[in-house]
């Protein structure tokens, strides 16, 4: 039997639906001859929801490890907004695995896998210390929604930006280097200007140190939707592409298929891989927020994502000027 695929992903209480969804889809695509270590970065998920979980996956070739998101030695995070532990987790990850781990596959837990993952685990490294794919929305560091400290940080602009939801990385690269030091440092020097958490830590530390993966291991569903919103590096063949053999499905963005009922083939694979774990049956129910959602996803986002992208980088500017003034005393 080849050598078992490990991956880490994060987990809590609020994240059963995604997680059970998720470690379904790995187990049902493993490949013939395949084992799989799952090691979940939990915080606080209960006892009982953890057997809900076992009792969701199939276990035949799969072993599932539960870690506590616990950071305290495994790396030194000044505090700063938006970047809450479990989040942080990727950035630690040599310390979240045995010392003989050579490399390891770290998933966000809002994915569905659609393939045999042995396939992400045989690729070749070469002198990268990790494979991701480029994000379909933010192409380059300079982005408006891309890293916003990339000129003080002495960043090249036009660096492409990795998603960190699926990445390939290795470990021994990163213990050599202490990525996790260099990305505490990152957070040390700009820590209130990052907006996607351990995405935008990664992309500074790692910009020059990263191998663009295949774009099906990590498509936006939405993308195959609405193309008109994807970046210009990504082409309508490769789109197409994309569409005809997906091997990755994230859920990324503000449309999920557990806050409400889009009924796009995406949202009814999730649904389909849910069905297979003891939240069978679950739907999200009706309600205006679900409304508005299905409102906001339609063709007219097509023509109003510029004005999005814009506005949302302005109000978070806004936001950050707020923070960084100095407080005056009552």
């Amino acid at each position: 039997m080849a050598d078992p695929v490990r991956v880490m992903v994060i987990g809590r209480e609020s994240y059963l639906l995604r997680l059970a969804a998720a470690v379904r889809s790995m187990t049902d695509n493993l490949g013939t001859g395949q084992s799989l270590v799952v090691r979940i970065i939990e915080d606080g998920i209960s006892a009982r929801s953890k057997e809900r979980l076992l009792r969701s996956w199939n276990l035949e070739r799969t072993t599932v490890e539960w870690l506590p998101v616990d950071l305290g030695g495994r790396i030194e995070l000044p505090e700063a907004p938006g970047l809450a532990p479990i989040y942080m987790a990727r950035l630690a990850a040599p310390s979240y695995v045995p010392e003989d781990w050579d490399r390891l596959i770290c998933l966000d837990p809002d994915v569905l896998v659609m393939t045999d993952l042995g396939r992400l685990w045989q690729q070749s490294l070469g002198n990268h210390h990790a494979l991701a794919t480029r994000d379909p929305f933010v192409p380059t560091l300079s982005h408006p929604d891309g890293l916003v400290e990339w000129k003080n940080a002495g960043l090249p602009p036009r660096a492409p930006y990795l998603n960190s939801a699926v990445m390939l990385i290795d470990i021994a690269k990163w213990r050599r280097d202490e990525i996790p030091r260099a990305a505490a440092d990152f957070v040390a020097r700009f820590g209130d200007s990052i907006r996607f958490g351990d995405q935008d830590v990664l992309n500074a530390v790692l910009h020059d140190r990263w191998g663009e993966l295949d774009p099906r291991w990590q498509i936006h569903p939405r993308l195959l939707q609405r193309p008109r919103l994807a970046a210009r590096h990504l082409d309508a063949a490769t789109v197409e592409k994309m569409s005809r053999d997906p091997w990755i499905f994230h859920f990324g963005g503000r449309l999920k298929p557990w806050d409400y009922r889009a009924q796009k083939p995406s949202d009814e694979l999730f649904y389909e891989y849910l069905d297979r774990t003891d939240w069978r049956g679950w739907r999200p129910p009706a309600s205006l927020k679900g409304a508005l959602f299905r409102l906001y996803d339609s063709p007219l986002r097509d023509w109003l994502h510029p004005l999005e992208v814009r506005l949302g980088a302005f109000a978070r500017a806004l936001a950050r000027s707020f923070r960084r003034r100095p407080r005056t005393e009552d």
